[in-house]
């Protein structure tokens, strides 16, 4: 999961929710 954490650094995510939200944004467009 570090790696991961490391990701959401580089984007500029800094909190769960935001981290969350990016998260469901990416499955929806992966899954389309």
């Amino acid at each position: 999961k570090a790696h991961v954490t490391a990701i959401f650094r580089k984007l500029g995510v800094r909190t769960r929710t935001q981290a969350a939200l990016l998260l469901q944004q990416l499955e929806s467009i992966s899954s389309s």
